[in-house]
């Protein structure tokens, strides 16, 4: 008798494969259209729930036109964060049609977000409007994320993606309620590549490199700012530090004769002028965006493809 083999995947073998969001959108709708055809076997999913607020499912699913057939088996826990875990782990087996053998074993949290993803991005490129340049996405966490990459893939004209959260837990503490702010990214950071940078698969955090302490991420972040500004983007100047930073955007823009107010919005600081800071709405980002390209260029930044 033949050995039986497969192949593991873990979470980062996943992520390695380099599959895109707008392949993955592809392969969503193609999934679809065999749907439509009835060309599938979707059985409804067993579950247990040890938890009141959580659940463990089997997904088991087969597509005859794709030759494909397996099975998810999946947890969604959402207190997770208070042990260090993500809310949703899982794994996936694949198997071999002809023979029924497994051929292959994965964990399943990152084809998960970006499936689910790819799902709305479907949607949205027969449903939504073709000219829409605004999306609310409601929770900030890992699906909303997946959500507004892939939405971006099928909405040209999106230029404004709104989230909306009522969970301060775990990694998503402000400092203040005025730090909760929109700011347009900078033409620079663009050319540099910082659109490509944060949209890359294995890049969950824009700054994955700080390190989750008792007070959050803050203590990090100051020695992380000198050690990256230095060695790793090129910016050499001993009198500049973390916190010298926001005062010289402040000065730059002071001098560039951007109102106060904006400046104050820029920053984070709150507005306590009883007439702008309690009543109105914050300034539109293509508002903002003109305060923050008044901003020099520094020279000799390395793009983010090299970092």
């Amino acid at each position: 008798m033949q050995k039986i083999e497969f192949l593991y995947l873990s979470r980062q073998d996943v992520i390695n494969v380099g599959i895109s969001m707008s392949e993955a959108i592809a392969v969503a709708e193609a999934v679809f259209r065999e749907h439509g055809l009835q060309q599938f076997e979707n059985p409804p999913k067993p579950g247990v729930h040890p938890q009141p607020d959580a659940f463990i499912h089997a997904m088991p699913g087969y597509l005859p036109g794709m030759h494909a057939a397996g099975l998810k088996w999946v947890s969604g826990f959402s207190g997770n964060y208070q042990h260090g875990l993500p809310n949703i782990i899982g794994l996936m087996i694949l198997n071999d049609t002809q023979t029924g053998q497994p051929l292959a074993v994965m964990d399943c949290s990152w084809i998960t977000q970006t499936r689910t993803g790819a799902v709305s991005a479907v949607a949205a490129r027969y449903l939504a409007r073709q000219d829409a340049q605004v999306v609310g996405i409601v929770g900030a966490g890992v699906q909303g994320r997946a959500n507004a990459l892939a939405l971006k893939e099928v909405l040209p004209q999106l230029k404004l993606i709104k989230v909306f959260d009522i969970n301060e837990d775990g990694d998503k503490k402000l400092k203040n309620l005025s730090s909760a702010r929109l700011i347009p990214i900078h033409t620079h950071l663009i050319e540099l590549g910082f659109l490509e940078f944060v949209q890359k698969p294995v890049r969950t955090m824009v700054f994955r490199e700080l390190k989750k302490r008792r007070d959050g991420y803050s203590q990090d972040v100051s020695k992380w700012f000198q050690r990256f500004s230095k060695n790793t983007a090129g910016v050499i100047h001993e009198r500049k530090s973390f916190h010298s930073f926001r005062h010289t955007v402040s000065y730059i823009l002071k001098n560039a004769k951007v109102e106060t107010k904006m400046i104050i919005g820029i920053l984070g600081h709150a507005d306590k002028d009883i007439s702008t800071g309690r009543y109105g709405d914050d300034y539109e980002p293509g508002v903002l965006s003109e305060a923050i390209e008044t901003i020099p260029r520094l020279k000799g930044i390395i793009p983010y493809s090299q970092i």
